[in-house]
């Protein structure tokens, strides 16, 4: 019977804080300020499916290209506005913040899922970042998916491949998650080095998703890595990252999902501790 009204309890504040959360972001979404990069997704977006062009190629760009095509066709579908876009990168930071929540509750139980809840409630740059037009909301969104498909892969070959497809996914929207997306396609590779038919098919499936989303790097390569790399150095440059090698400071970038990570580690941690401090109490009272 206790079980039964701590995990209806459990539920109930789970609910009630998913809720509040929701609002929060409401209220960031329709009163946040505008920030400049949403303005450059917009009229991004417009430009591929309105006029039929490129990022690189036909227009400069500093960021990955999945972004004009995401926010392209979410304004072709609901109209290419602040609000439509700002909706669209809160779906996927509501998914993120769902997807967090059932990773934290699976490896540590219900408590750490409220502690993912807890800090996504009180946590500004999480408000912030998913109801912005920006690369982050999409990315962050399918690296954490990318994490739970590692995490729990099965032993089938598209089970395997699905982490490294949505890495290649998330790294469209912003290239610092090649990074992640090696060192899993390298674990992967391990994994299968005694099975070559399945190695072969998984990365052909990882290879193949690697090529759509850089078609419209490869339809320019000088002009993508000027945008990409050497705009985005100096930009780093001008932000006070000019101590670090090129490379430190692409991996060094805020893109959210290290924090997140890092957020359901804690919570993890958190949810045992409060779970065993439940099992202790419980003891003394009987």
């Amino acid at each position: 019977m206790r079980t039964r009204r701590r995990t209806a309890a459990t539920h109930l504040a789970l609910g009630l804080l998913f809720a509040v959360f929701v609002v929060e972001c409401l209220l960031f979404l329709s009163h946040g300020r505008f920030n400049i990069d949403e303005g450059m997704h917009l009229n991004a977006g417009r430009l591929v499916f309105e006029a039929g062009r490129l990022p690189y190629r036909d227009f400069p760009f500093s960021q990955g290209p999945g972004g004009p095509f995401f926010y392209g066709a979410v304004g072709q579908i609901f109209g290419s506005s602040l609000a439509a876009g700002r909706a669209a990168s809160l779906a996927m930071g509501l998914l993120c913040v769902g997807a967090l929540v059932w990773l934290a509750q699976r490896i540590s139980g219900s408590s750490a899922g409220l502690v993912v809840l807890l800090f996504a409630t009180v946590g500004f740059p999480a408000l912030w970042t998913f109801t912005q037009i920006r690369t982050e909301p999409a990315s962050v969104c399918l690296a954490t998916l990318a994490t739970i498909a590692f995490c729990f892969r099965a032993r089938s070959t598209l089970h395997r491949a699905a982490a490294p497809v949505l890495l290649v996914w998330a790294s469209a929207f912003r290239p610092t998650y090649a990074i992640p997306l090696l060192a899993v396609s390298l674990w992967i590779g391990l994994e299968l080095r005694r099975s070559p038919r399945a190695l072969l098919a998984a990365f052909a499936i990882v290879g193949a998703n690697g090529l759509v989303a850089a078609l419209p790097m490869l339809a320019d390569p000088a002009e993508s890595v000027f945008h990409i790399v050497v705009a985005q150095a100096g930009r780093a440059e001008r932000l006070g990252w000019h101590d670090f090698p090129v490379w430190a400071r692409f991996w060094f970038f805020r893109d959210g999902w290290r924090e997140k990570v890092t957020e359901v580690l804690g919570a993890c941690g958190a949810g045992r501790i409060l779970d065993d401090m439940h099992k202790y109490r419980t003891v003394l009272v009987q």
